[in-house]
């Protein structure tokens, strides 16, 4: 039988917060296909919860970097990425049946950073003269992936090098701008409420999202409900 698969990437600080994200993402869901929840977590769960696949990361780097691991790690063709602090208000299978449009991935554009070169300025990172510096900058909490053609196009060393081009960089624990330069035109742009940054006077959208925040600790979801 077909699932919809749906993944989180956490530390064991996280688990809780990524529990109830799993709770509006089941409360909602419609869909003909069963969900499939995957978490890669890097630290042991202390408490998994039944009915979750938690698989153990192998891999000794910072967290964000591994979330190119993932496509192997899952064994599946598509999987949809999810961070932890997402509020769930819509079925998913919506997203799921999203035509990918023979891309690798499908993301929305970012509110805070809208093209790669602003990528460059904020995070003051090495310019990379292949890419267009006019493209559209994503933001990766939400993403849908496929796994055949990530791998078909070798995306997990290219996302890798594009690491390395600003590894010496403040910003080199952070995965996004790696992501945006190694993926600039092998993304489909999907509508922005699938991965909304909550503003003024926002309407009901399919997925909310607090990204970009300096928080010392992700909040938690009650303080976006309105």
């Amino acid at each position: 039988m077909s699932s919809v698969n749906i993944c989180y990437l956490i530390s064991n600080d996280f688990h809780s917060l990524t529990l109830e994200s799993i709770t509006y993402l089941q409360m909602f869901y419609k869909g003909p296909d069963p969900l499939k929840i995957y978490i890669v977590h890097i630290d042991n769960i202390t408490d998994p919860r039944e009915g979750i696949i938690y698989i153990k990361s192998p891999y000794n780097e910072p967290i964000d970097h591994q979330r190119v691991y993932i496509p192997q790690l899952l064994g599946v063709d598509k999987f949809i990425f999810l961070d932890s602090d997402t509020i769930i208000m819509t079925c998913m299978y919506k997203l799921w049946s999203i035509d990918m449009n023979s891309k690798a991935l499908l993301a929305c554009p970012s509110y805070h950073i809208k093209t790669l070169s602003e990528m460059y300025d904020i995070y003051d990172i090495p310019t990379h003269d292949v890419v267009d510096l006019n493209a559209a900058y994503f933001n990766i909490g939400v993403m849908v992936i496929d796994s055949l053609a990530w791998d078909r196009m070798s995306l997990t060393q290219a996302v890798k090098a594009s690491l390395n081009l600003y590894q010496d960089c403040r910003c080199s624990k952070i995965a996004e701008p790696a992501y945006n330069i190694a993926l600039y035109n092998k993304w489909h742009e999907i509508d922005e409420s699938w991965n909304y940054h909550p503003r003024d006077f926002y309407k009901k959208v399919n997925i909310l999202h607090y990204y970009g925040q300096n928080f010392g600790k992700k909040p938690r979801h009650v303080a976006f409900i309105r």
